[in-house]
């Protein structure tokens, strides 16, 4: 079977996954659920050959591996080298191959054309591993390895390969797998969500390989992950109850309208629009602002919610719903600074705190903003964070009087 070099931009990456040599070898072929797989050994030294690291690039379209951390390649060329060392086998995306049938029942030989491109979306640590192994230690270059091959079916069936391998494991992260997972509907629905033309701004923000993002020097604000848990507390739902909502086509359609315009109108207010346009104005939301937090953007996911309903219920059948209330965003100091905060995103020590109960209390202060009448559950938090200030409020007189009347004393 012949191929051809991708020329999109989008889609290079292949073309560094192909070859100068072809490679042959026999396989045992066989079927899973239905789809092909071709499972045979090859030599330390056939892997590093005929297989290339697949380049990672966090800010491409186009993702077919997780970053693959220095320190587990070490990890991996140290445990090759035990006794009775045993690696589990990778996977392969193959893009085409000739295949001739051997006199041994489900026995073939494959052949891989120097011109398609082959990867392994499990195995890159072991690739690796083996490189750095075999650079110093020759002896282990005909130690093999097993590999289960695939025929590419497109992006989307090969990553979630990927995502079934993986999913079961604690090891990749929830964003890392949310990313390549298809098959849940939740996670398709969300990232079509990010993907979305005018979302670009905040798509460009959502770290798709992290389960968080820190204070550090990267360019994004919030994790898939993340995103994912906003997307399913406006929508109302758990990851399995979305599956229901989701498959009404009609409903699918409001909610990816609601919010896609909710976040652009989010961008309308200044502050914001500050935070997420430039990576300069990301670096100072994140020293400065509660906005570059897990906290903040659960509670504007909580505060989207009730949003959602209170324009349902107010806007007549067929009319416009009325945005405008959005504006009531602009006057909020959203600052570290703003005393506000405390007791609902951030304790009293001046640390953040990541629940429930916060993300609520924040999505309270900024309803109140809006001028939308709390529901009950909100109307709780809500006392619950006044009375909490007024007790802290209450502790802080006293221990001034203390302080005055223990220096009256030593007077």
């Amino acid at each position: 079977m012949s191929t051809q070099k991708n020329k999109s931009p989008e889609l290079a990456i292949y073309n560094e996954l192909r070859h100068e040599e072809p490679l042959t070898f026999y396989a045992l072929v066989g079927i899973e659920n239905n789809r092909q797989v071709y499972t045979f050994s090859i030599t330390y030294t056939e892997l590093v050959e005929f297989f290339k690291p697949v380049p990672y690039d966090e800010n491409s379209d186009l993702l077919l591996q997780r970053e693959t951390q220095k320190s587990r390649i070490n990890d991996i060329c140290d445990y090759t080298k035990v006794d009775y060392a045993a690696l589990p086998a990778c996977g392969a995306i193959l893009e085409s191959f000739t295949v001739k049938q051997t006199s041994i029942p489900n026995v073939v030989q494959v052949t891989l054309p120097a011109e398609a491109f082959r990867y392994l979306f499990d195995g890159q640590g072991r690739l690796g591993g083996i490189t750095k192994l075999l650079t110093s230690h020759a002896k282990f270059s005909t130690n093999t390895i097993t590999i289960k091959g695939y025929k590419t079916e497109g992006v989307e069936r090969d990553n979630q390969l990927f995502a079934d391998w993986n999913g079961a494991s604690s090891k990749p992260n929830k964003s890392i797998c949310q990313s390549m997972d298809s098959r849940v509907l939740i996670n398709t629905f969300t990232k079509q969500i990010l993907k979305a033309e005018s979302m670009h701004l905040i798509n460009k923000r959502i770290d798709y390989t992290k389960a968080s993002v820190t204070m550090s020097q990267s360019p994004k604000l919030w994790s898939l992950n993340q995103f994912n848990t906003v997307v399913q507390t406006i929508l109302g739902v758990t990851a399995k109850s979305a599956e229901k909502l989701l498959a009404d086509e009609e409903k699918r359609q409001f909610w990816t309208s609601f919010i896609v315009k909710y976040f652009n109108e989010l961008l309308t207010v200044p502050v914001v629009e500050s935070a997420i346009t430039t990576d300069e104005g990301v670096k100072q939301a994140k020293e400065g602002t509660v906005i570059g937090t897990a906290v903040w953007l659960k509670g504007i996911a909580v505060t989207g919610r009730v949003v959602a309903l209170h324009l349902m219920q107010n806007t007549e059948p067929g009319a416009k719903a009325n945005w405008s209330l959005i504006s009531g965003l602009d006057k909020i100091d959203f600052s570290k600074k703003n005393p506000e905060w405390i007791g609902r995103c951030l304790d009293f020590r001046g640390r953040f705190q990541d629940k429930s109960f916060n993300h609520k209390a924040v999505a309270a202060y900024l309803l109140t903003n809006l001028g939308i009448e709390l529901p009950e559950e909100l109307e709780v938090i809500e006392d619950e964070v006044l009375v909490a200030k007024s007790e802290q409020r209450k502790a802080e007189r006293e221990a001034k009087q203390a302080e005055a009347l223990a220096d009256s004393d030593a007077a």
